[in-house]
């Protein structure tokens, strides 16, 4: 009888063990927040959404970058793969303003996405549409980088394209007429 009951025991000390191995210890702590990204309003970290125009010959392949952060904004054109920078132009902004635009971004889901490394890399998709790259900077150093394409399919962006994009280019008072002779990203 002393050795059914040393065996239960026994058993019931290593189905204990193992639970507390696969549980990684039983910590109760709180899993850490999402961050939202309204509590980037007072920092040095930009929201950037890029417009990757169709896959065509170098010097005809276009691409527009919109940065806003809570001091500026900047509206920048590129020519060629190799992004060689043909207009730039810089607005100031606000900690209010950029807030307020955080919010709205928030709210069409620009945080939401899929991080799979598998398609992290956009290049290739919708080759004769364009391709947004909406990413979350912190300097050089990316915190999120999700993208869309104009022709639907695969993508890692789950928010409303429309919408972020939209908003990205009011942030910008003469928008239209920078980017009108770059039609082909338009």
């Amino acid at each position: 009888m002393k050795f059914i009951i040393g065996f239960l025991v026994t058993i019931g000390l290593l189905i204990f063990v193992f639970i507390l191995i696969f549980r990684g210890g039983g910590s109760d702590a709180p899993a850490p927040e999402t961050k939202r990204l309204i509590d980037y309003a007072n920092t040095s970290v930009v929201m950037q959404m890029t417009t990757d125009g169709p896959v065509m010959a170098d010097q005809n392949h276009k691409q527009i970058r919109l940065t806003v952060g809570s001091t500026e904004s900047t509206l920048e054109l590129f020519q060629g793969y190799q992004g060689t920078l043909i207009r730039s132009r810089s607005y100031p902004n606000n900690s209010a303003a950029y807030a307020n635009f955080l919010a709205a971004l928030q709210s069409s889901g620009y945080d939401q996405g899929n991080a799979d490394k598998k398609f992290a890399d956009e290049r290739g998709y919708c080759p004769t549409g364009n391709r947004y790259i909406m990413g979350i900077k912190d300097g050089e150093r990316d915190i999120q980088r999700f993208w869309s394409t104009t022709c639907g399919g695969p993508a890692t962006f789950k928010g409303k394209p429309t919408a972020v994009e939209d908003l990205f280019r009011r942030q910008f008072p003469d928008y239209d007429r920078l980017v009108f002779d770059f039609n082909t990203v338009r």
